[in-house]
């Protein structure tokens, strides 16, 4: 049975009690205090995924506000949506609300390295404002009278409400991480509703690889890593990192992996990967198309050329740089004076680089040919093609910007409905960056309601 209180209204309804939802509303609420405003969060508690954000710690600003650090294929749009609000001006608001805070190596965290304080300072606020917060509440679909809004929600248990409001923010998230409440619905109700959407695609994901090492599983090690596309006889190189990755059961993690991800699903799909490629200045390149020939001149490798031949790669392959702080140039001359200092012995002098594990893996395999010692530099993995979208931290993809006034989250086809956080069509890399998006679009969405 449908139920329907028609004795109340609601200025605005948010849909989605995450990182965008919740700051967006108290916000206005602040700006508006007469204001009615009403929460609908289809899971059992607010903010699941800001309680997991950063293995709980909770990284909610990045160390710097750079247009680089987000991916859309609209860049122009997003770019113009990010410079909307200032870094200083989303500091500022987390300060009034009481939130004190600590600068570590790759970010802002809360003082008590605890994700929870900003799920409670922000539930603080939602209850001291008098926002009316609803669990449970998963919308189903949405009408639009002559003045208003009515939103239809349904429970796990099938009951079926209506509520009325003058405006509706959409702060549904991603799809990824089911469990935490990630859904495609949204997207489909849109689609259906005439709005313009970019393919979907997980992006910040761990990837399998094909014939991953169990003698390597669990081990941790700072590398390089070049990610490239096989194009016939050639390889594109669609990104590179720096930093600790791990072997797992099935392949690789690690931030390295995860910044380079979203390229490789974006192309998986058949979208164009450009603007979704990360690079750092770090990492020297062997080049940004390759191909078995300068690969082979780089390793040496003529004419025994079958280990590391693109002819034996798959479609996606990384190219792993144990030694990432040695240059290609210099890279001979340093090993060759490594290997004089302690006698000759392969294993030894990787022992003093490389984690035992890694050292005794990679040692037993340049073993049976010493001549490919160089691949160090260079060591090649194909990525599986059976990777695990739920395992994402964030969708990529999404409602375009195009669907948006200019520099104003309110719907061109729909006036009165807004739009804040991983809905849109942009994402951006790890440390912070898709929670710098939720605050400053939460920020633009508090400013654009009436």
């Amino acid at each position: 049975m449908l139920k329907h209180d028609r004795s109340k209204k609601y200025d605005l309804i948010v849909i989605g009690a995450g990182a965008s939802g919740l700051f967006a509303s108290i916000l206005y609420k602040r700006r508006k205090p007469e204001a009615r405003v009403l929460i609908l969060e289809k899971m059992d508690k607010p903010a699941k995924r800001l309680l997991a954000t950063g293995n709980g710690r909770c990284n909610f600003l990045p160390l710097r506000d750079s247009k680089k650090a987000f991916h859309s294929s609209e860049e122009k749009e997003a770019h113009a949506y990010l410079e909307s609000v200032s870094f200083e001006e989303v500091e500022a608001y987390w300060a009034d609300l009481g939130l004190e805070w600590t600068l570590l190596d790759n970010g802002y965290y809360p003082s008590s390295l605890r994700a929870e304080t900003l799920v409670e300072i922000l539930l603080f606020w939602v209850k001291k404002l008098g926002i009316e917060l609803r669990t449970d509440s998963e919308l189903v679909d949405y009408e639009i009278t002559e003045k208003d809004f009515k939103v239809f929600i349904r429970s796990k248990a099938e009951e079926k409400k209506t509520y009325i409001s003058r405006q509706v923010l959409l702060t549904a998230g991603g799809q990824s991480q089911k469990a935490l409440g990630g859904s495609p619905n949204i997207y489909s109700l849109l689609a259906g509703r005439g709005y313009a959407l970019e393919e979907t695609f997980p992006a910040l994901l761990g990837l399998p690889l094909v014939k991953p090492s169990k003698r390597l599983q669990g081990q941790r090690v700072r590398a390089g890593l070049r990610l490239y596309l096989k194009d016939g006889k050639q390889a594109v190189l669609l990104g590179t990192d720096v930093g600790e990755i791990q072997f797992n059961k099935t392949g690789l993690s690690g931030v390295p992996v995860l910044q380079l991800s979203g390229a490789y699903t974006a192309s998986r799909k058949g979208l164009n990967p450009s603007p979704y490629i990360y690079k750092t200045e770090e990492l020297s390149l062997l080049s940004s198309v390759l191909d078995s020939r300068n690969l082979a001149s780089y390793l040496k490798d003529e004419p025994d050329f079958d280990r590391i031949s693109l002819t034996g790669m798959g479609p996606y392959f990384f190219l792993l740089d144990f030694f990432p702080q040695i240059s290609l140039e210099d890279f001979s001359t340093y090993w060759e004076k490594r290997m004089n200092l302690f006698g000759g012995d392969l294993e030894q002098t990787l022992l003093n680089t490389l984690p035992k594990q890694v050292a005794i893996y990679l040692a037993g395999v340049l073993a049976k040919d010493r001549h490919k010692v160089s691949s160090l530099k260079a060591w090649p993995w194909t990525i599986a093609e059976d990777f695990v979208a739920d395992n994402a931290q964030v969708t990529g993809g999404g409602v375009k910007f195009s669907n948006l006034r200019d520099k104003r989250p309110e719907s061109r086809l729909e006036p009165g409905l807004f739009l804040a956080g991983e809905i849109l069509n942009i994402y951006g890399d790890c440390g912070g960056n898709n929670l710098l998006w939720a605050w400053k679009s939460a920020i633009l969405v508090s400013h654009a309601l009436d």
